[in-house]
């Protein structure tokens, strides 16, 4: 990694000193440090080598001795701007992996696999509603044969609606070259849709019976 001091400059009104990273990829990425108190006020770089990404860094405040920007303004595409705001930071601490779940007003729950195999079994399309309900739109997969010289290329493509359980995504495919499956090709992937599912849900349980056993252990040795 390459590392090269560009000189001072201007975020909003504070003056800082402006230092590029260069990646063994090529990839270049920009930080700005406040002069005064060297905390990082900005970050960017390009994604994707065509737009210029920027992050903001503002209201640090110290917790547990560590100055930490409650405030961040990101603009990851073009016309998208987030301003997140933390209310609550907690340092060293042991976090759950439920914690890093989206917020239930803005999760799309898992949908009612019965109504999903039989939706599946049907063939509809996925849209409207149903897209949300399935947490996230039909895709269409791409992929590029390639034949003997001489030859065009053929391309093919595979409908595939999907939706997250415990953060695994769960995808079925119904169509292949903008045609649905057959019966038999899609009651085999049901099976193994359901077998998926079935398989998360007892990873899932066997890890909170084993948290849930840890946390009693802890509890019998504090009573100790």
């Amino acid at each position: 990694m390459g590392i090269a001091y560009l000189g001072e400059t201007k975020v909003g009104s504070r003056d800082t000193v402006e230092i590029e990273f260069t990646m063994p990829t090529g990839v270049k990425r920009q930080f700005y440090f406040d002069l005064s108190s060297h905390l990082l006020l900005k970050e960017s770089g390009a994604t994707g080598g065509r737009y210029a990404e920027e992050i903001l860094y503002d209201d640090y405040r110290p917790e547990n001795a560590i100055s930490i920007a409650h405030k961040t303004r990101t603009a990851p595409r073009r016309n998208e701007i987030y301003n997140i705001v933390v209310n609550q930071i907690s340092v060293n601490q042991s976090i759950g992996e439920r914690v890093f779940d989206f917020p239930i007003k803005s999760q799309v729950r898992l949908p009612d696999l019965k109504q999903l195999f039989k939706e599946i079994d049907a063939n509809q399309k996925v849209g409207g509603q149903n897209k949300g309900e399935l947490h996230g739109s039909a895709l269409q997969r791409k992929k590029r044969n390639m034949t003997a010289p001489g030859k065009s290329r053929k391309w093919s493509a595979r409908s595939t609606p999907f939706f997250y359980l415990n953060g695994e995504e769960i995808s079925t495919l119904v169509g292949e070259d903008g045609k649905p499956l057959s019966a038999e090709k899609q009651a085999k992937q049901n099976d193994i849709t359901k077998k998926r599912i079935e398989e998360i849900q007892r990873k899932q349980s066997k890890k909170e019976e084993k948290e849930e056993k840890a946390r009693e252990e802890g509890k019998d040795e504090k009573g100790q």
